[in-house]
C-alpha cells in the first residue's frame, strides 16, 4: 500500500484572455533565442500561427514552424519534428494546439536533449532528465469534452493507496489523491457549466475561459493522477480512423463511466451533482446514474457522434481495437475497476 504521493506541474502558468501576448516576455525569461513551433495545417490556415510567431519575433526570437500535426500524431509525424528540430536546433519548442502537437514538442525536446529516436521513450517514466524548454499554446474545439475525460477519469481513477506498482518499479501516474480531486471538482464544475455555451457562441468569452481554465484544471488533475479505460480504448480507434481524440474519448466515456459505476458510486454521484443535477433525495447509485446519462447528453448536445460508426469504424476493427486496448497497461491500472480483454471488446460494442 502506497503511503505518500507526489504533484508536479508546469514551472510557470500565463492565464488570461489575451495571454499568447506574453510569449516574448516569456521567452526573454528563459533566454530563449531560437523556437520551432509544432503545429498542424488547420490552425496555420485559421492564423492562430501569426498570433504565436508575432509577439515573438517582436521580442527578437528566430522562429521556424513545423506544420505536420496530426491527431493522435504517428511516430512518422514524431520523427518529421525531431528532424526539422535537429537541422534547426532551437534554444526550446513551442506547443500550439490540442495535446496531439503540445506532444509533438515535448517529444522533440526530449530528443534534443537526450538523443535516440521517438520510439526510444515509449513507456512510463521513461525520460532520463531535464529535456529542451517547452511553451504550451493550448487551443479547444473538440477538446473541451477531452478535458472532461480527464477530470472525470482523475475523480474517479483507483485510490492512491491502492495504485498497482511493482516494488522498485517507477511512475508518472499514481492514483487518487486530495489535491487531484479539488482541481478536478472545479474542472467538472466549468466545464458543465460553460461548454455548451463556447461550443454555439465562439464570441462568448466568458465560456471561453471558463473552459480554457477547467481544461488546465482537469490537466493538473489527470497528469499526476493518470488517464484510465477511456483513454485506452481511444488510442487504437484514432490511430485507425483519425478522428480527434477528443471526439473517440467524449463517444467511449459514458460507457466506461457505466461500466465503473458498481465501484464509483459515491464519486459518481457527486460529479452528477456538479454537472448540476437534481440528485436531492435520490440513492447514491441512483445519483451515479443521473451522472452517466448527463455526460451522455452533454456529449450529444455539442455534437459529438454517439456511436463509433459515425466516426468511420467497422465491426470488423472491434476485436483488434480490444486487443490492443487491454494492453495498455500503463494506463488500465489506474482505471478503479479490472477489465479483461472481452469486457472491453463488450464496451466497444456497446458504443459501435
Amino acid at each position: 500500500m502506497r503511503e505518500t504521493w507526489n504533484f508536479f506541474s508546469a514551472g510557470q502558468v500565463v492565464f488570461g484572455a489575451h495571454a499568447v501576448r506574453e510569449l516574448g516576455n516569456v521567452s526573454r525569461r528563459l533566454g530563449l533565442r531560437r523556437l520551432l513551433v509544432a503545429t498542424d495545417p488547420v490552425l496555420e490556415k485559421a492564423g492562430l500561427v501569426d498570433q504565436v510567431t508575432g509577439p515573438l519575433q517582436e521580442a527578437g526570437v528566430t522562429v521556424e514552424i513545423f506544420n505536420g500535426g496530426e491527431p493522435e500524431p504517428s511516430f512518422r509525424a514524431a520523427e518529421a519534428c525531431v528532424a526539422q528540430a535537429r537541422a534547426f536546433q532551437p534554444d526550446g519548442l513551442v506547443g500550439l494546439g490540442g495535446g496531439s502537437n503540445m506532444d509533438l514538442a515535448k517529444i522533440a525536446a526530449t530528443v534534443l536533449a537526450h538523443g535516440g529516436t521517438p520510439g526510444d521513450y515509449v513507456g512510463d517514466d521513461q525520460i532520463p532528465g531535464p529535456v529542451r524548454p517547452v511553451i504550451c499554446v493550448p487551443t479547444t474545439a473538440d477538446s473541451g469534452i477531452d478535458a472532461l475525460t480527464h477530470a472525470v477519469e482523475a475523480y474517479t481513477a483507483v485510490d492512491n493507496a491502492q495504485f498497482p506498482l511493482e516494488p522498485g518499479q517507477r511512475t508518472i501516474y499514481q492514483g487518487r489523491h486530495p489535491l487531484a480531486d479539488c482541481l478536478a471538482e472545479k474542472a467538472i464544475a466549468l466545464i458543465g457549466a460553460h461548454l455548451r455555451q463556447a461550443v454555439r457562441d465562439g464570441s462568448n468569452l466568458e465560456a471561453r475561459e471558463a473552459m480554457a481554465l477547467g481544461a488546465m484544471l482537469a490537466g493538473l488533475a489527470f497528469s499526476n493522477v493518470g488517464v484510465a479505460l477511456a483513454h485506452a480504448m481511444e488510442y487504437p480507434v484514432g490511430g485507425a480512423v483519425h478522428c480527434a481524440h477528443g471526439t473517440g474519448n467524449g463517444l467511449l466515456l459514458p460507457h466506461v463511466m457505466r461500466f465503473n459505476l458498481p465501484v464509483r458510486k459515491r464519486e459518481l454521484a457527486r460529479i452528477a451533482a456538479l454537472l448540476g443535477e437534481n440528485v436531492s433525495g435520490l440513492s447514491e447509485e441512483s445519483a451515479a446514474e443521473r451522472a452517466v446519462a448527463a455526460v451522455d447528453r452533454l456529449r450529444a448536445d455539442i455534437g459529438v457522434p454517439g456511436r463509433l460508426r459515425d466516426v468511420g469504424v467497422q465491426e470488423s476493427m472491434l476485436p483488434a481495437f480490444a486487443e490492443k486496448a487491454s494492453g495498455i497497461r500503463r494506463i488500465l491500472r489506474v482505471n478503479p475497476r479490472t477489465v479483461t480483454k472481452e469486457e472491453v471488446l463488450n464496451l466497444y460494442r456497446a458504443a459501435y
